[in-house]
């Protein structure tokens, strides 16, 4: 799955602005529809609470830093665990001083949405 990843920061890297702006309404769209359970996680409000089981993989701050956000979803295999009990956990500081963050939102966005 480590093309996955790469094909994935590559597609990032040459997306144009009505496709971001689309994955952008369509993970906004599933945020605003999400209340209740889903699968393993409570939602309440913003607040997602997560049972302790599984896997769970703790991104920190990226200040749009795609090549570390790839490498981490690389070494972590996330992509090959996502169906699985593994979680991918954001704490914030996504993007707002690097080079690359409105690639690394992009990424983020469509994990979201898979």
């Amino acid at each position: 799955m480590q093309t996955d990843v790469l094909k994935m920061a590559k597609e990032a890297l040459k997306i144009q602005c009505e496709e971001f702006t689309r994955v952008v309404a369509d993970a906004t769209r599933l945020l605003t529809e999400e209340n209740g359970s889903i699968g393993n996680f409570d939602v309440v409000g913003r607040l997602v609470k997560v049972e302790p089981s599984g896997e769970a993989v703790i991104v920190g701050d990226l200040h749009g830093d795609l090549e570390s956000l790839t490498h981490i979803l690389q070494e972590s295999n996330f992509l090959q665990k996502a169906e699985k009990d593994t979680v991918l956990i954001f704490l914030g500081d996504y993007g707002d001083r690097g080079s690359y963050s409105a690639e690394v939102y992009y990424i983020i966005l469509k994990l979201k949405l898979l």
